[in-house]
């Protein structure tokens, strides 16, 4: 039922803003708690009972977005603009939520969960096919975090840098989501975090041990993607490629440190390894956030040279300096020699017209959207891009800076504790085990086998959120399909596997099965394995049924699913850069 009272609704709109500023004016002299939970209640679900869903919608954010601008015109006067910091708060309180949800990836207890890249907006999982786990996402949260609020978001940041400790070194999903294996992107921003994380933890007197030992591993893993000649976006796939890919370009901007020397180990900006890399990559597809990046990390390397007044053509990147100014030789060059500016100008005036290709095919709208065609120019593809749009912000900074094999076979385990303090859920969390389903189940190419049950580990019955299997072992011996999931310990579930056709119609198992989950010997939880046979008759593919599920309703999915970590964190940069 609605209140449709306008005077009401006005009177209940005026004492939320009320508050939701005086909350927010209360986070800048450190009064945070009673606003974490406050701001909580504040979900469009606390107050869905006030007004249509559309109209809330509206004027939900109408406040928030008048509230930032109320930050801005009254906290001017103390010398910060901390207009960021209701978003980023805000971004604290999603990162809690979701991280004590189990999902597709883990869950909190082992801390596999937090490599889980997607979620349904109401912060409840997403069971569907995707690239996962994504270990580039703890990384960037704790980098992100650390930056921002230190002491206050400890709890929350240090379970992400436990993840990136104990995992770094098991493979997962490259930066575009397509290929499985060892990342350049990931493991540059897992060293910077770990680092960064060593450096706040010694800091507030805690413990640093695991974190030095595993970035030193990790450094010491990054080398390996230098071939000689350029860095190799991904190593250890299945699936070979020349590893040519803006994914190191993006890299090198990621893990950029203005004080830094144009190092090689960490792939600064200005380094050779940098810019050779760079020089190779030049001519891929027309992205907004690629054509800002290759511009982006030139600016970023001019930052550096002018800061260490001198700069250094080797023979590794003669190449690079050879496109940007055909006379350059190898040598090193010092601040107040004519060639140090004609080489800087040479560089800023070429990367200059990266940014002018955009500037070119940019919609007289401004609207980004995710790539523009070679033959016209024509924006396509995912429209408003926020990482486009983020990649332009950073890009711009950027100039204004520069213008006024061998894998380490360790790990280091840590515990993982829901932040309660920061908003998580009391009793969120708890000891899971890891659970490995394995069924013989023979199919045809395009077939595949899905699991499902009674909980919300597991689809909660629904055909849409059922799990996907992995075929990786299957073989004509074997035809094995495996499922890894956590599932809370000492506790029981009913289960079936599941057909689906390349007809997109479902065969459902008429075995019923259950499980008991065994009790956790400790806080780690530990594992089990369940070995299963698919049961009932298989037929050719063009005589395939469906059949029903007796006693189970199998319904599909109306939520929409969200790329919660990612879109969040590039609103973050966005906001911040556009107040």
């Amino acid at each position: 039922m609605y209140l449709q009272s306008k005077k009401l609704q006005l009177l209940i709109w005026r004492v939320v803003t009320y508050y939701v500023r005086l909350g927010t004016l209360s986070l800048y002299t450190k009064s945070a708690p009673w606003l974490l939970c406050f701001t909580r209640y504040l979900s469009l679900s606390s107050l869905s009972f006030l007004l249509p869903s559309q109209t809330l919608h509206v004027q939900l954010g109408s406040i928030l977005l008048g509230n930032i601008d109320f930050l801005r015109r009254t906290t001017v006067r103390r010398g910060r603009d901390v207009s960021l910091t209701f978003t980023y708060y805000g971004y604290v309180l999603r990162t809690v939520g979701s991280a004590a949800v189990s999902n597709s990836s883990g869950a909190l207890s082992s801390g596999r969960g937090l490599g889980e890249p997607k979620f349904y907006v109401n912060e409840t999982r997403f069971n569907g096919d995707w690239g996962r786990p994504q270990r580039d996402g703890p990384a960037l949260r704790a980098t992100a975090l650390i930056t921002e609020a230190k002491e206050r978001v400890w709890p929350v940041a240090q379970n992400d840098l436990n993840y990136v400790a104990r995992y770094w070194n098991d493979t997962g999903c490259d930066l575009w989501e397509e290929i499985r294996g060892s990342s350049f992107f990931t493991t540059a921003v897992q060293h910077r975090a770990l680092v960064e994380g060593s450096a706040l933890a010694q800091e507030l007197d805690l413990p640093t041990a695991s974190y030095n030992s595993q970035a030193s591993n990790i450094l010491c893993f990054l080398q390996t993607f230098w071939n000689g000649r350029y860095a190799i976006a991904n190593i250890n796939t299945a699936i070979q490629r020349t590893g040519i890919d803006a994914n190191t370009v993006l890299t090198f901007i990621a893990t950029f440190d203005p004080e830094a020397k144009c190092d090689n180990t960490l792939f600064q900006p200005c380094s050779s390894r940098a810019l050779e890399s760079l020089y190779v990559y030049f001519g891929g597809n027309p992205w907004y956030l690629t054509t800002l990046a290759v511009a982006e990390q030139p600016y970023d390397a001019i930052q550096q040279w002018r800061t260490l007044n001198t700069l250094t053509i080797a023979d590794t990147d003669l190449s690079f300096w050879q496109m940007v100014y055909p006379s350059a030789e190898t040598g090193t060059y010092e601040i107040g020699d004519p060639e140090f500016n004609t080489l800087l100008n040479a560089v800023l005036s070429f990367v200059d017209k990266e940014v002018e290709i955009v500037h070119k095919y940019l919609p007289s709208s401004g609207a980004l959207a995710e790539q523009y065609s070679r033959e016209n120019g024509t924006a396509f593809s995912a429209r408003d891009l926020t990482w486009s749009y983020a990649s332009y912000v950073t890009m711009r900074g950027a100039r204004l800076a520069a213008t006024s094999n061998y894998a380490q076979a360790s790990s280091a385990p840590g515990t993982y504790t829901p932040a309660v303090a920061a908003g998580a859920p009391p009793g969120a969390g708890g000891c899971t085990i890891i659970v490995t389903f394995n069924v013989n189940a023979t199919t045809f190419y395009g077939e595949k086998i899905y699991l499902t049950g009674n909980t919300a580990d597991l689809g909660n019955w629904s055909a849409s959120d059922a799990l996907s299997g992995s075929a990786v072992g299957y073989t004509d011996q074997r035809p094995l399909w495996s499922f890894e999931l956590e599932l809370p310990g000492n506790s029981s579930i009913d289960y079936k596997y599941l057909r689906k056709e390349p007809s997109r119609t479902n065969i459902l198992e008429t075995t019923n099965r259950t499980y008991s989950i065994p009790v956790c010997a400790n806080q780690a939880g530990g594992s089990a394995m369940v070995e299963d046979a698919w049961v009932d008759l298989t037929r050719t593919p063009s005589r395939r049924l469906t059949q029903s599920l007796p006693n189970v309703q199998l319904v599909g999915l109306t939520k929409t699913p969200l790329f919660l970590p990612t879109l969040t964190i590039s609103f973050l940069i966005l906001s911040y850069s556009l107040s």
